[in-house]
């Protein structure tokens, strides 16, 4: 059990560390739209996305591994 928690604690390291990189690159896309230079914006929005996307995965990983441990009590 330990060795399933070790493991979906790192797949949420990972999420963060994907949406921290999706931040810096929002913020160097609306730098560069600041700047006029909107196909350089556009490519880190793209970047950005990306990066969400990844995020994601691992996210949707955790929760699968989550669900497939989870029980449903009785109500009686």
């Amino acid at each position: 059990m330990q060795n399933k928690r070790d493991y979906v604690a790192s797949l949420f390291d990972e999420t963060a560390h994907e949406l921290q990189q999706a931040a810096e690159h929002y913020l160097e896309a609306a730098r560069h739209f600041r700047e006029g230079e909107v196909p350089r914006g556009c490519a880190h929005e793209m970047a950005a996305r990306g990066y969400i996307n990844r995020a994601e995965l691992k996210s949707r990983e955790a929760a699968d591994i989550h669900a497939a441990a989870s029980r449903i009590r009785s109500r009686d």
